[in-house]
């Protein structure tokens, strides 16, 4: 009983298709020819594309100093506590 109800069905959706796409056209407009289609153009992907290269990393004497610097390993603890640190209200 089901196998013929999606029979059924089946074909009522080819019929309802293949009506919807033959009145897609008014009745006696002309058909598109290669001269009124209109031009494609094609772009690849690929167009931009630039491979990928590995920066040059600054020589570890610069790597030390620029830690040296800005404070060494405690001032990135600390950046990670005050980031996790509760925010508190101020002027109570």
């Amino acid at each position: 009983m089901l196998g013929r109800t999606c029979a059924k069905a089946g074909v009522a959706a080819v019929l309802v298709f293949t009506g919807c796409t033959a009145m897609a056209a008014p009745p006696g407009a002309p058909a598109p020819t290669a001269s009124t289609a209109p031009e494609l153009g094609y772009t690849s992907a690929w167009q931009g594309y630039r491979a990928w290269s590995d920066a040059t990393p600054p020589g570890w004497r610069t790597s030390n100093e620029t830690v040296a610097r800005v404070g060494g390993w405690r001032a990135y603890l600390r950046q990670v506590r005050e980031a996790a640190a509760p925010k508190t209200e101020t002027g109570q």
